[in-house]
């Protein structure tokens, strides 16, 4: 069936995806504010642990994009059954590869910190960066969840995880960083733990969601097989995830680059990092 594109169809899935990412990327600032009254240290610890993670996010943005294309792919075919597979090859590699992360991130993060070379930073950012990447099956998760239905043209429904995953890290981060209301006073450490519950519950929303809409639910199928879909999603993956993890990774380097500076240097830049992000999102997004 022939489909109209207009300005009009173009701004409604363009628009979700904007106030998303913004979310996105302000709880990224909302961090920082709460991170910065505890030093440079802090903050510079953060942006290496920051700059990494969003490194491998974009490497392995081909859990979202892929998901969204080969999902949108079967849809116009009005392929039920492929639908399914997609959406359960997604979850499966993304569980995977995010354990895999988790059970190696006491091992990366003391690398990483080693490369960085000041005892300082790495006293501070140590935790912070395991406690991340602990999160990796919870995010990844969510990515294919979220590329489930941007492939069935609904990117609305996802905004509703973006904004708890936020509300719950503005809400922790306030109990766990500073100790309010008698929790204990963690520091950094509790900026990581505020995000990791708060993708906890986000993925619980929209796997719910997921299960309660009509447009979704059709198409979970426990029974369904996908190994045979394999192959495909990770060539599709794997090419999405080398073209955008490339550009982070230039930025990764860069912390490198400006580590002998100081630290004060390396806090200066995770916050103007946030000021490009927030640069490029309409382009992105569209």
């Amino acid at each position: 069936m022939e489909q109209i594109i207009s300005y009009k169809k173009i701004a409604g899935l363009a628009l979700p995806l904007i106030l998303a990412q913004s979310v996105i990327v302000m709880n990224g600032v909302i961090d920082l504010a709460f991170i910065g009254p505890l030093g440079t240290a802090a903050i510079a610890a953060v942006s290496i642990a920051n700059s990494l993670c969003a490194t491998l996010f974009n490497f392995l943005e081909g859990f979202r994009v892929g998901t969204t294309v080969l999902v949108a792919k079967a849809s116009s075919a009005n392929d039920a059954s492929r639908i399914t597979a997609v959406l359960k090859t997604g979850l499966f590699l993304a569980f995977m590869i995010g354990i895999l992360l988790a059970v190696f991130a006491p091992y990366i993060s003391n690398m990483v910190y080693a490369i960085a070379g000041n005892e300082q930073i790495k006293y501070q950012g140590l935790d912070y960066l395991k406690i991340w990447l602990w999160t990796m099956p919870l995010i990844l998760c969510s990515y294919v969840l979220v590329g489930f239905f941007r492939g069935l043209n609904d990117t609305a429904t996802p905004l509703c995880s973006t904004l708890v995953i936020c509300l719950l890290n503005i809400v922790f981060a306030y109990l766990f960083v500073y100790g309010g209301f008698g929790f204990p006073s963690l520091g950094v450490k509790g900026s990581a733990l505020a995000t990791m519950i708060g993708n906890l519950a986000g993925l619980l929303v929209i796997i719910y969601l997921a299960f309660k809409k009509p447009l979704t639910n059709q198409y979970i199928n426990l029974k369904q097989p996908f190994f045979g879909h394999i192959p495909e999603y990770v060539s599709l993956a794997v090419d999405v995830g080398l073209n955008t993890g490339f550009t982070l990774l230039a930025l990764l380097l860069f912390v490198y680059v400006i580590k002998p500076l100081g630290v004060t240097a390396l806090a200066v830049h995770q916050i103007t990092l946030q000021v490009f992000n927030l640069a490029y999102l309409p382009a992105m997004v569209f």
